[in-house]
């Protein structure tokens, strides 16, 4: 009991819910933006699935954005329009004043209930990032990230809390999100022969802003085997590796790799960034960060990289 109460509890961590907090908000704030001008096209009465036909996709008790306007525009007396434009800038006004953590904890719950709204009311569009962002902003609303520099602090003059129980729930989540997604990867045979890697890649509403041709990988099968294996290992070993001190910056960088080869090779933009952005806050060491205004060594002290390049520039 003692060695899991130490576990948790037995360190200092004075950074990192202001990293995360901000870090969370800013992403979201981004996310939502990219949608901003097709909005009333997604979720909107008028938009290109009806709400009526999406609403037998979700659960009868969870609201869809149709819903939450009609409401609204019931109870206040406005219009269906002024309705939309209220929840759009209430969702970004919740972004901004979380990434500064005023009144924290009351924008972080009504942020994540508008994400909820558009993320599980309206199924067809939700992936990957919406369920991750959904955990990041339930953790903005449970744990005190309002506590480290933020606007809360100064006003209230609440005292900074130790976020390294947090930081440990993290990072057991995390571990548990990629072992099974790996010991997925390792069960079925797409994976292991290198089939969804290259369907992935040739999918039509994939690879459209680089335009990478992966035909060339046709006359060498086993790349994508390789590519298939690596990302098995890199999923599957995620907990022991990233859990050892020696193995840590090489796990944490081939992690950050894999979801940046997402980024250009998919064009996930959000998912691959969203997933960075929770390894670096669960495993990026962020003590000294603040020691050193030089890019270099804040990049060094985050990822403890064993790069000698970065270690004779900052001497």
């Amino acid at each position: 009991m003692k060695k899991l109460i130490h576990y948790f509890f037995g360190q200092q961590d004075q950074h990192l819910y202001s990293f995360f907090r901000t870090a969370v908000a800013i992403f979201c704030f981004i996310h939502f933006s990219s949608t901003f001008l097709d909005f009333e096209m997604l979720y909107a009465k008028d938009g290109l699935i009806p709400p009526e036909v999406s609403g037998l996709f979700k659960l009868s008790w969870i609201p869809n954005f149709n819903n939450l306007a009609i409401f609204f525009a019931k109870t206040t007396g406005c219009t269906y329009a002024f309705a939309t434009i209220t929840f759009k800038y209430l969702y970004l006004l919740s972004c901004l004043l979380l990434a500064a953590g005023f009144l924290t904890r009351f924008w972080a719950f009504l942020l994540l209930f508008l994400h909820l709204v558009l993320a599980k009311g309206t199924p067809f569009y939700s992936y990957g990032v919406d369920y991750f962002t959904t955990i990041a902003l339930f953790y903005c609303a449970v744990f005190p990230v309002g506590s480290q520099h933020s606007v809360d602090n100064l006003i209230f003059g609440s005292n900074t809390a130790n976020a390294f129980p947090f930081k440990r729930v993290l990072q057991v989540h995390l571990c548990m999100v990629y072992f099974f997604s790996g010991f997925d990867k390792l069960t079925g045979y797409n994976w292991r022969n290198g089939e969804a890697v290259w369907k992935a890649i040739h999918l039509p509403y994939f690879n459209q802003d680089f335009q990478f041709n992966a035909n060339l990988f046709a006359s060498y099968p086993w790349v994508m085997i390789m590519v298939g294996w690596a990302t098995i290992c890199i999923e599957l070993l995620y907990p022991v590796m990233i859990s050892l001190k020696k193995t840590r910056p090489l796990w944490l960088s081939l992690t950050v790799m894999m979801h940046l080869g997402i980024l250009l090779y998919l064009n996930l933009y959000f998912f691959a960034t969203l997933m960075i952005l929770l390894n670096l806050s669960a495993y990026g060491d962020l003590s000294t960060a603040k020691k050193t205004s030089d890019s270099k060594s804040w990049l060094n002290s985050l990822l403890r990289l064993p790069i000698p390049l970065l270690k004779k520039n900052t001497e």
